[in-house]
């Protein structure tokens, strides 16, 4: 890679979804920009790695999210759908069994159903055939290259993975360092450690855990669905999908609370299904034939670093993705997440300014912050349904708020008006604030009065959590 000035390169740490996708934005401002991955480069063919410890499980990329990543890879969608995967409509081709009963069959929101080792491959394919963009491998950054008192940041320490700990990093100098790592982040760390203020991170644990296992369909299935989706509540915390994805296979996932967390032996990974709410994602798995045995994965809680708001922070740095704030991978938020805000510093750094860069470093964190707040409003207000989920409680306000939601779900199952506002608020199509509508508030409070009545009062209150989520309305 030809040698270029330090405020013309940017440094990208941690080759995630978010990574990649961040990568691509920094790559309309500055000429080059360096992928830092601990990985060793992955198979030109969708393979599983390390890095992603939670790939084999349902993923979907709602279509606001497929929007967003148009907007930054051109024909990545159509390389997708080329590939396998599959555009379904919910709750249209989905069998969506919510606390309250199944939705009606309509077209409310859209999504792409698909492994997750293919989106990775197509969007790193892509990513990677940027002129701008290098992916480097088998390296990992141990540090921050930190001046002046932890106020400006001017690059990074790499050194090769497995070196040891007693082998310093080399510099790799930058105008600017995105931190993209996921979970594991260590900015937190190295901020500190810099001599900032770092944030206190938020904490919602509700203890789920995920099995899941590839399935062949069986060829002469009869069935009105493409999906099933059986949803878990605080009376039944046990909850399975089933999704059509590439290789004209269904990747099957089964969930659960606490002690009721599924298991990953073949044996009981049936039984488990057997016991859902409905019998229709065991009778359709008995007839199919398993290709993987049970895989578990139980690292999902929901965690938020609020770095936006720090009065001191660094010039030339920034936190994305999961590093910033991952939610329960349960709600199927991620992908769509990460694109917005890649979207978004896209549309900061295209701008052209702030030129300062410590303003650019806030206008950045500030831009690919919001996107998170609806998200992890929905996540964090479905967890705390159970009383398992450890952190912070729901205030007053926010439990009102939530009964309503109560009635916005009930209403949702015989109404196909408010399914399709639910829907689409769920998607991320709509702001939450949609549900309060004077049409909508008709709708949920005088003609669904009936399908909430038909419920117990401990139903609704399991179901007020999702009202969490219109905080941020």
């Amino acid at each position: 890679m030809e040698s270029v000035a330090e405020e013309d390169h940017a440094v990208v740490i941690g080759g995630s979804m978010a990574g990649l996708l961040a990568a691509r934005a920094l790559a309309d401002r500055f000429k080059r920009v360096t992928v830092v991955e601990r990985d060793q480069a992955p198979a030109r063919q969708p393979a599983f790695r390390r890095g992603v410890p939670h790939s084999r499980h349902v993923h979907i990329f709602w279509h606001r999210g497929l929007r967003a990543l148009e907007t930054l890879l051109p024909g990545a969608c159509a390389e997708l759908l080329e590939s396998g995967a599959r555009i379904l409509d919910a709750p249209a081709d989905v069998a969506w069994h919510g606390p309250f009963g199944r939705f009606p069959r309509i077209r409310a929101a859209r999504f792409l159903s698909s492994s997750r080792e293919l989106i990775d491959a197509v969007v790193r394919r892509r990513v990677a055939a940027h002129p701008g963009v290098r992916l480097w491998y088998g390296r990992e950054v141990v540090g921050l290259h930190a001046e002046h008192d932890g106020r400006s940041v001017r690059g990074v320490e790499v050194r090769n993975r497995g070196a040891g700990g007693g082998h310093a990093g080399e510099p790799l100098e930058a105008g600017f360092v995105i931190d993209a790592t996921g979970r594991g982040s260590r900015a937190s760390e190295w901020l500190r450690g810099a001599g900032c203020a770092v944030p206190g991170k938020i904490r919602y644990e509700s203890h789920f855990g995920y099995a899941s296992r590839y399935y062949s369909p069986p060829e002469d299935i009869e069935s009105e669905w493409n999906g099933l989706y059986i949803q878990a509540s605080s009376q039944d915390p046990h909850a399975g999908a089933i999704m059509p994805i590439d290789g004209g296979r269904w990747i099957a996932t089964l969930g659960g609370v606490a002690n009721h967390a599924p298991p990953s032996d073949e044996d009981s990974f049936l039984e488990f299904a057997r016991n859902l709410g409905s019998p229709a994602m065991y009778e359709a798995l008995v007839c199919a034939t398993p290709l993987s045995t049970p895989v578990g994965f139980r690292n999902m809680a929901n965690e938020r670093y609020d770095y936006s708001r720090r009065a001191r922070w660094p010039a030339g740095f920034a936190v994305v993705g999961d590093a910033l704030c991952c939610f329960n991978p349960v709600y199927g938020q991620g992908l769509t997440t990460a694109a917005l805000s890649a979207v978004e510093l896209s549309r900061v750094v295209r701008a052209g300014g702030p030129r300062e860069r410590r303003r650019l470093s806030r206008a950045i964190q500030r831009a690919v912050a919001a996107p998170t707040a609806v998200p992890w409003l929905i996540a964090t207000g479905e967890d705390l349904r159970y009383p398992t989920t450890e952190g912070p409680r729901a205030r007053f306000d926010t439990k009102m708020r939530q009964r309503y939601v109560a009635h916005v779900a009930a209403a949702a199952t015989v109404d196909p008006v408010v399914t399709r506002a639910y829907f689409r608020v769920l998607a991320m199509e709509e702001r939450p604030g949609a549900l309060l509508s004077p049409r909508l508030l008709r709708r949920v409070l005088l003609p669904g009065q009936q399908a909430v009545e038909r419920t117990s009062s401990a139903d609704r209150d399991d179901f007020c959590a999702v009202a969490h989520n219109r905080d941020g309305a």
